[in-house]
């Protein structure tokens, strides 16, 4: 017989995402935050779960609903970082300070984990959330209709205009980019000291220097690079696509990187070589299939097991925090290299710049007024400031540096600036072709940095894939 159990609402919408998900790929359950004290109102909710449970007598009534404020759901990667948590709970605290009638559960995920619940949920059309993280992993979210379109809605002012290019694709945008991306080589200062390793005065080594310095790492017993594959499917990649944009520039690259130009081509063939002879050594540590994101960066910073880190700058997301949080030691010293000098290159001055982590809002949600404008709220340049000085991680939001907060990371953003001062930004849209996509991730997250395919194999896969999204 069934049995009524009122239960609270953070247990309750536990329940429902358990629910929702029945039948479909089972996902861990992700931390839940939810505020319920606003000021001086406490909303009480009452939820009816049903459950089949053996019971000495049955219970026929239920309580009547109560009116309570609008239930927005919003689902966000950084499970792990707490000072990007920390930024969006400030701005969900002070935007239900000035909407009482609003109450905002935040559910914070990994998101290889996310993905496929949200894929789920939206394919059922329901339990998926109303605001949601979103990056160009899954850029077949736009082409399912499952954003909503935030051309009219957000203020774009407060958005720097490239970022606002980034996600202007057929016929709308899409995102607002929280998360700049700007891709390094971090390297260890200590172990470069100890190693003897002096870095040229315009921090960029030429392309036959770099191999020796990963020849001197791994000699000395250190893996050149601390980059693992467990949980992703693109740290492997940052060598490949960089070494091809210092060798072509960004325009050929991108012709490249689209399908729009062969791989079968000597100036190609020089590049993928190059990196192979990097492979060869080999630069990537034994546990590079193995290791998650989490753990490459412990590798790095706390184990000090490797040289150098191949990473975006969002690499602060996760490394500047308390150390019992997996984040870097105090006293960790650190660096930037430019990526090294192609012999026969035309873009070794360049630099990729992208966005990662961005809001985006469910174009199905019953709330998506309400939705679009807890984003459009997070756009105003104190909460840009917050971003920048709370996590060191560039953003897509304008700042202001007149009220910008005293950081505890200017050391870095002067490091950083230091080094970088020189680069030419690239901002580029790269192939959304599902067949190019995976060929990217079996053959330069996967095979050739394993040394698991020849160059020639390499670029038959990937000619092969190029002939799909003709």
């Amino acid at each position: 017989m069934k049995k009524h159990r009122v239960v609270s609402r953070a247990i309750a919408l536990s329940l429902l995402a358990v629910v929702v998900l029945v039948g479909c790929a089972p996902a861990p359950t992700p931390e839940v935050v939810e505020k319920v004290v606003k000021e001086t109102v406490v909303v009480e909710e009452t939820v009816i779960v049903e459950e089949e449970v053996e019971v000495p007598v049955e219970v026929t009534s239920t309580p009547e609903p109560r009116e309570g404020p609008v239930m927005i759901s919003w689902w966000s990667h950084w499970a792990e970082e707490d000072n990007k948590k920390a930024v969006i709970e400030q701005v969900i605290a002070d935007y239900e300070a000035e909407h009482p009638d609003v109450d905002i559960v935040v559910t914070w995920w990994q998101k290889g984990e996310m993905w496929p619940a949200m894929r789920n949920a939206f394919t059922a059309g329901e339990g998926f959330p109303d605001i949601f993280y979103y990056d160009i992993g899954v850029l077949e979210f736009i082409d399912a209709g499952w954003l909503e379109d935030l051309s009219d809605d957000v203020n774009w002012d407060n958005v720097i205009p490239v970022g606002k290019d980034f996600w202007t694709r057929d016929g709308g945008v899409w995102a607002v980019p929280l998360e700049g991306s700007s891709d390094h080589i971090y390297y260890n200062v200590r172990l470069f000291d100890e190693l003897g390793i002096e870095v040229p005065d315009g921090f960029q080594f030429t392309a036959d220097e770099f191999y020796e310095v990963c020849k001197t790492c791994r000699d000395a017993g250190y893996d050149p690079f601390a980059q693992g594959i467990g949980d992703r499917d693109y740290p492997g990649q940052f060598l490949y696509k960089y070494i091809l944009l210092h060798q072509l520039g960004a325009e050929e690259f991108v012709k490249l990187w689209n399908g729009e130009t062969g791989w079968d081509r000597p100036e190609v063939r020089e590049a993928l070589d190059y990196c192979q002879e990097l492979a060869a050594i080999p630069a990537m540590p034994d546990v590079y299939t193995t290791m998650t994101l989490a753990e490459s960066h412990r590798y790095f910073h706390t184990e000090e097991k490797a040289c150098m880190f191949l990473v975006g700058a969002w690499y602060t997301g996760r490394a500047f925090v308390p150390v019992e949080q997996g984040g870097q030691p105090p006293d960790f010293r650190l660096s930037f290299l430019d990526y090294p000098e192609m012999p026969n290159g035309v873009g070794n001055n360049q630099g990729f710049y992208s966005f990662g982590g961005s809001l985006a809002v469910a174009s199905m949600s019953e709330h998506k007024d309400i939705a679009t404008d807890i984003v459009n709220f997070f756009t105003q340049p104190k909460y840009g400031n917050l971003w920048l000085s709370q996590t060191a991680v560039p953003t897509g939001l304008k700042t202001d540096a007149a009220t910008m907060p005293e950081s505890d990371w200017k050391w870095y953003s002067e490091e950083y600036d230091k080094v970088n001062s020189d680069v030419d930004w690239k901002v580029i849209k790269t192939s959304e072709c599902g067949d190019l996509i995976d060929a990217y991730t079996a053959v330069f997250n996967e095979g050739l940095p394993q040394n698991l395919m020849s160059v020639d194999e390499a670029i038959d896969m990937l000619e092969e894939a190029r002939a799909k999204c003709q």
